[in-house]
């Protein structure tokens, strides 16, 4: 049995009239938070260099993860 899919993205607040549109509105926004990524990464600004929690304050997966 078939049935109409969900159309929209972000609980509702992003719309779509085809599963072809949104496919396209998914690649473009996954486009534009890789590309947001790819500039932090190419200019490190200093406020997100520095540690914002010591390794042994976030648990075992976070110690381990600074290994």
């Amino acid at each position: 049995m078939a049935h109409e899919h969900k159309l929209e993205i972000f609980r509702g607040r992003w719309k779509f009239k085809s599963n072809t549109q949104k496919i396209w509105g998914v690649l473009a926004f996954l486009t534009f938070v890789t590309a947001i990524e790819v500039i932090l990464g190419i200019y490190k600004p200093e406020f997100l260099m520095h540690t914002w929690i010591s390794p042994l304050e976030g648990g075992f997966f976070a110690t381990i993860g600074n290994i």
